[in-house]
């Protein structure tokens, strides 16, 4: 019990059964690809961000034994596809090198196939590109919001034509790399982007591990959430330390509750999953309030959490009712235990507020994990 609490014997079993992995991966390391990871593969070489160098080294290396099943999967769904567009998201560096290894193979044996990356990696680490070598492998790389850069590498792809208009997006021209952002549309509404579609994906086939028994810490890896925002960007936006320059946190837009359990509802359809995580940089607490009404109007049963600022707004009542509605979690950036630099930070709470809310949240019955700098 020193080690599990008070979780129950399946608990037990998953994370025991989640360690023997882990053994088994830590054997793979050592006699097979030293590069392996179950959730993230080559991770070191992706955090390498500064240069390029180490990572095209070990792209000209031969293929490890892990990079021939990537090879094998890819090559399978190019012949059945025949794609003329291959979009290839990179969320964490855990993900660059297999995105680079997969672009490579398509370049060498289906030239006439063109290549584009997003994702988190390339908006945070990639926005001032400037090495030609990663066009050996990508022809495009976007940033930000990917709807409409997408639809206008579309339209340059099967339109053609010597002139084409792009959104936020890095291209080889003339040899030199460049930074086009010369379309005038706007990005799409967050209440036009529709729900998502995950139809593709084997969800039934997805192993759930328990690699932390910390209840807050497995949720990241135990289970499978549905994916949703409440609202594009971040209302708050004014931390020093945070990108609020940039598209993803600057431009706030929140979705009608309405409409945010009507893709509840969907997805619950369409995936059998009734588990929601919401990536929002922070929720909005008024918004969170009329989301929890229409879910307990609607009468449907749903488990869902979500990362928030910890306002005051977060009364007692209010974690009760997100609570009822299935409310199990919060995640929230407190960053550090002291009023002077949560002021020098321009954080816009004070320690005093955050123990009250994380005491609601506690008292509700919401479990609440709060992000800290350390050093």
């Amino acid at each position: 019990d020193w080690a599990f609490g008070a979780i129950g014997t399946q608990d037990k079993a998953k994370h025991l059964a989640t360690l023997y992995l882990e053994d088994i991966s830590d054997f793979i390391v050592e006699c097979i690809d030293p590069n392996f990871g179950f959730s993230r593969y080559a991770e070191r070489l992706g955090r390498s961000a500064n240069s390029f160098d180490e990572l095209y080294e070990a792209l000209h290396q031969t293929p490890t034994y892990i990079d021939s099943i990537l090879i094998d999967i890819l090559k399978n769904s190019i012949e059945e596809v025949q794609p003329k567009l291959f979009l290839i998201s990179v969320p964490f560096p855990g993900n660059l090198y297999a995105a680079f290894r997969s672009a490579q193979f398509v370049k060498q044996n289906y030239p006439h196939i063109k290549i584009s990356m997003g994702g988190g990696f390339p908006n945070t680490e990639l926005r001032s590109l400037s090495d030609k070598r990663v066009f050996e492998f990508f022809d495009y790389i976007t940033l930000d919001d990917g709807e409409l850069p997408i639809e206008l590498l579309y339209n340059a792809i099967v339109k053609g034509g010597e002139f084409n208009l792009y959104k936020r997006t890095f291209l080889l021209e003339n040899e030199e790399v460049t930074y086009r952002n010369d379309a005038l549309r706007s990005d799409y509404k967050q209440a036009d982007v529709g729900t998502p579609d995950y139809s593709d994906l084997l969800l039934d086939s997805y192993i759930s591990v328990i690699e932390i028994v910390n209840p807050m810490h497995r949720m990241w890896s135990d289970g499978r959430w549905n994916k949703l925002t409440m609202a594009h960007g971040c209302y708050w936006g004014k931390c020093t330390f945070c990108d609020i320059s940039l598209d993803y946190i600057k431009v706030y837009e929140p979705v009608a509750a309405k409409q945010i359990v009507d893709r509840i509802e969907d997805l619950v359809e369409k995936t059998g999953q009734n588990g929601f995580h919401f990536v929002d940089e922070a929720a909005p607490p008024a918004l969170m309030r009329e989301v929890a009404l229409e879910i307990l109007r609607r009468k449907i049963t749903v488990t869902w959490w979500t990362n928030i600022r910890f306002e005051k707004s977060f009364t007692g009542d209010l974690c009760l009712l997100l609570k009822a509605s299935g409310c199990i979690a919060v995640s929230g950036g407190l960053e550090v235990a002291s009023d002077r630099l949560l002021k020098l930070i321009d954080k816009g709470v004070t320690v005093e507020q955050v123990a009250k809310v994380t005491r609601n949240f506690t008292e509700a019955g919401i479990m609440v994990h709060a992000y800290l700098m350390y050093g």
